[in-house]
């Protein structure tokens, strides 16, 4: 059967399962030491922070956040509701750094929160793990999401070749609970919100960046990369795998990945192409049984 590319690769990414994740041992080791690091440091957040472990970036889905336990009672004010989240002014009368003028200001916890996390990030300095991996270094920074949520990502740097590990990365943004309220808030600029689960993190309005996203997970590409290498500018789905691909070629499991690419580039400049014999090439390039050299030899 004939398609034209990029509606063959479209109908193609649509009927992938969601690949394997990853069991890294390193992840819940290294979030327990970062918890630990807290404490010792004597930080405001030491024994408030939880599900480090859960936004482990060597795995395929979604980043539900850590959760910062803030240890006093809130009076919520609603000022703001959307399809997509309720917005809320947070009252309080305790003292607390992340307080002030009787409220609870998001960028003052995010701000002590990402001073203190590169405090104890610091503090640890060598670290040696039970499977035999070492890190000598953690680095931390920033940004905003689409959302407009500041998202935190630690990078840990070492050798790590005794484990089936990939560099651990997280990525997380901060949710917060108080003593009084068991929900969990988020910070948006000067308000706290609650969202609605399915905007932030079910399927998004265009199916075929999830399904890409799956695609490039199948080909061990991790969240961090994953979000870095798609172009929102490219509209056709197979060009954006094309270009996404072109950008994780550094990568250390670059081989299939550039052996991928060169076939979308053909199947790309052929126009329109058999869809049956580009779902079996596929198929086999993203089976992790397969030779990376065999890929340059399989014929569509």
């Amino acid at each position: 059967m004939l398609l034209k590319f990029n509606e063959a690769f479209e109908k193609y990414i649509a009927t992938l399962p969601m690949p394997d994740v990853l069991d890294c041992k390193d992840n819940e080791e290294i979030a327990q030491k970062i918890y630990q690091a807290f404490h010792e440091i004597n930080s405001i957040f030491k024994g408030t922070v939880s599900n480090l472990e859960g936004n482990y970036m060597g795995q395929f889905g979604g980043n539900p956040g850590i959760i910062l336990k803030m240890p006093f009672k809130i009076t919520p004010k609603r000022v703001n509701k959307t399809k997509d989240f309720t917005a809320y002014k947070l009252m309080s009368v305790v003292q607390h750094p992340a307080v002030q003028n009787g409220y609870v200001i998001p960028k003052r916890i995010t701000s002590l929160f990402e001073m203190d996390l590169q405090r104890a990030l610091d503090s640890i300095g060598r670290l040696k793990l039970q499977s035999g991996d070492t890190y000598t270094r953690f680095r931390v920074h920033s940004r905003t999401d689409g959302h407009g949520i500041l998202r935190f990502e630690i990078i840990a740097f070492g050798s790590n070749s005794r484990s089936q590990c990939e560099q651990p990365h997280y990525s997380f943004p901060v949710r917060v609970t108080f003593l009084n309220y068991p929900n969990t808030y988020m910070g948006l600029g000067s308000q706290f919100v609650i969202f609605d689960e399915a905007a932030l993190e079910g399927p998004s309005p265009n199916r075929n960046i999830d399904n890409l996203i799956r695609f490039m997970a199948h080909l061990n590409v991790d969240n961090f990369e994953i979000e870095t290498s798609i172009d929102s500018d490219l509209e056709p789905i197979g060009d954006r795998a094309i270009e996404a691909l072109r950008r994780v070629m550094i990568s250390p499991n670059y081989e299939v990945r550039f052996y991928v690419w060169l076939k979308l580039t053909e199947f790309k400049k052929l126009g329109s192409v058999d869809y049956d014999k580009m779902a079996k090439w596929l198929n086999l390039a993203i089976d992790p049984t397969t030779p990376s050299y065999l890929l340059l030899f399989l014929r569509t």
